[in-house]
């Protein structure tokens, strides 16, 4: 959850002492859903967490994968590091629903013999090695899909293995960086000065008071936003 970046920390960054505990619970109300809403956009775990699971705020990975004759599978949660990796391949996996047993003893793999993670640098501030890629090799091979057949073809077209693949392995940063906290603050900051008129105030004035409320936010008109998408969508590895 929020309390990841910590109440405290938002309230330096918006010049709250700590100490003033008059506003927390609103506060982290605003923390909690910037923080929602920033995992929801990026479309990643941002925490790291050991799959098969899923954090407070994600979608976590159930650790089901499907082959597909290629040889390399994306993990959806990255970085991911080796240690603890397991990786099982049974043909009749049936995502892990077959009534008969999925993925025994007997189908596990060894790291480094059958497959491999494509490693690419190491987690901030620590020599632990990592794969920002989350590209997960067949060594020698590919993941073996299903074949099917269809109408019109002489023979078997592949198809996907039908969640023939499981993964056990932990993804994500061990602290949240530093520009992830920044943006997740700068939005709770703005759902803060916008909450209690309930939308983006375009025009104020003092004699018999009044304000005007925007439709929308116009483009340029928050300067901020323009540098929390840009975090946005490198965190979801598009490069502007």
């Amino acid at each position: 959850m929020s309390a990841s970046i910590g109440l405290d920390y938002f309230k330096d960054t918006i010049g709250i002492a700590s100490t003033n505990t008059a506003q927390d619970s609103r506060l982290q109300i605003y923390l909690d859903a910037a923080w929602a809403g920033f995992i929801n956009e990026v479309g990643r775990d941002i925490i790291q967490t050991t799959y098969p699971a899923a954090p407070d705020v994600g979608r976590g990975d159930n650790g089901i994968y499907s082959g597909g004759g290629y040889r390399q599978i994306l993990l959806r949660q990255r970085p991911a590091i080796t240690t603890g990796m397991e990786v099982y391949l049974d043909s009749s996996g049936r995502f892990g629903q077959n009534p008969d047993g999925s993925f025994a003893t007997a189908t596990k793999l060894t790291y480094g013999t059958d497959y491999c993670l494509r490693t690419d640098g190491c987690l901030p501030g620590t020599s632990t090695v990592c794969s920002y890629s989350g590209i997960l090799e067949r060594v020698g091979t590919n993941w073996p899909g299903r074949a099917k057949y269809t109408p019109g073809q002489v023979t078997l077209q592949p198809t996907d293995g039908g969640g023939n693949i499981k993964v056990i392995y932990t993804g994500g940063w061990p602290t949240i960086p530093y520009d992830i906290r920044s943006c997740v603050c700068q939005i709770a900051a703005y759902i803060r000065r916008n909450a209690d008129k309930g939308g983006s105030m375009t025009s104020e004035s003092l004699g018999g008071y009044s304000y005007s409320l925007g439709a929308q936010v116009a483009a340029g008109a928050v300067p901020e936003m323009g540098s929390i998408r840009k975090t946005v969508l490198d965190y979801k590895g598009v490069r502007l």
